[in-house]
Formats: structure tokens, sequence, C-alpha cells
């Protein structure tokens, strides 16, 4: 469809201010900065008569920049604290509203890793480098306003942070079981949305 110059303007006035952050690196004040501007967005949207379903699907986009923009910062203080970098390759995924991409004002965590696949041997180190690197990432996104997941599906729960075989065999077992629980696991995953990284991987 077409839209007409007024509401491409007013739509920019409304995103300028989250852009500065977003494109320039101002940490963890800035990236709050932006979280806590999505209530006036939304508002100014919604008085102007854009539909709630665009107003989430814009809300969804800046909310999965954000988790972008906090892993790349986790993954740099690791390498600043003397970790390296990731020993493999990896994805991000987030589920829940954001993985359908119908974002709320206040989504709490639900993300996953997806990690390369490697030897059983190799676990131990690689393992070492993602605890303290998932622990950092969901600092960052509880300190820029996206609240810790109270079902615990968040990388720091090994159930969310695996190799790749390891969640295709997990998704079977699932799948056959079928019990309730199983079959909440399998509705989470059902809705997500890979963000960052290797998307080989999902």
């Amino acid at each position: 469809g077409l839209l007409e110059l007024h509401q491409v303007l007013l739509s920019l006035s409304g995103l300028l201010p989250l852009m500065d952050p977003l494109v320039q690196h101002e940490g963890i004040d800035g990236l709050k900065r932006v979280k806590e501007s999505e209530v006036g967005l939304a508002r100014t949207l919604l008085q102007d008569g854009v539909s709630i379903s665009h107003v989430q699907s814009l809300l969804t986009e800046i909310n999965c920049e954000l988790h972008r923009h906090a892993l790349t910062d986790a993954i740099g203080e690791m390498a600043a604290t003397g970790w390296g970098e990731p020993p493999v390759t990896f994805a991000l995924i987030v589920m829940g509203s954001v993985g359908r991409g119908e974002s709320l004002l206040a989504p709490d965590q639900d993300n996953g890793f997806i990690l390369a696949d490697y030897a059983d041997v190799e676990h131990s180190r690689i393992d070492a480098y993602f605890v303290p690197l998932a622990e950092r990432f969901i600092d960052q996104l509880n300190a820029i306003g996206f609240p810790l997941c109270l079902g615990n599906v968040m990388v720091t729960n090994p159930v969310w942070r695996k190799r790749i075989s390891e969640w295709r065999k997990q998704i079977v077992v699932w799948l056959r079981q079928r019990t309730e629980t199983q079959l909440l696991l399998s509705d989470i995953l059902v809705d997500f949305r890979h963000v960052w990284g290797d998307a080989s991987l999902w």
C-alpha cells in the first residue's frame, strides 16, 4: 500500500530518538533508554491510527535489536576479561511474545543458545565459556528492562543452552512423551525466532 508523507514523518519522529543508542555504542544506559522509549513510541503510533499488530511488529524488531546488542556486549566483556572469543559458533534464539513477533511493552526473557556440535570430551572446556557468557547476557537484558523469566526459560538453564544435535534429540523426546510438561516446553520452543549468530544452526 501507499503511505502518506505525514505518516512517514510521524513514524520517523518517533523512531529517531531510538536510533542513536542503537547505531552508536552507548552501553547499557543507552539501551535502557531505548527500552523506556517504547512506551511513548507505541502511544504515538496508536494515536495516529497505526494498527496494534504493526506496533507489535515494530516493538519486536526493536527488542530483537536490543538482544543483539546485549549479547555482543557480553561477548566483548568476556574477551576483555581474558576469556577470548566463543570456542564454537552458536546462535541466539528468542521465544515467547518476541519470538511470535507480538511484543508487548514489558516482555520477560525467553531465550536460548544453539551451539554447533563438538566432541563430548570438549564439553567442560566449552561450557566453561558459555556459562559465564549466559550469566552476563541475562544480566545485561535485565538491566535494559527485560525481567528474568520466572519459568527459567533462559540461556542460564542448560535445557535452553546446548548443541544442535542435543536440541534435536530433546525435541524428539518432548514430542514422544507428550506429558503436560513436555508439551508446554515444545509449545514454548515452537515460537522461536533466530536473532543473532550462525543461521545454519536453526
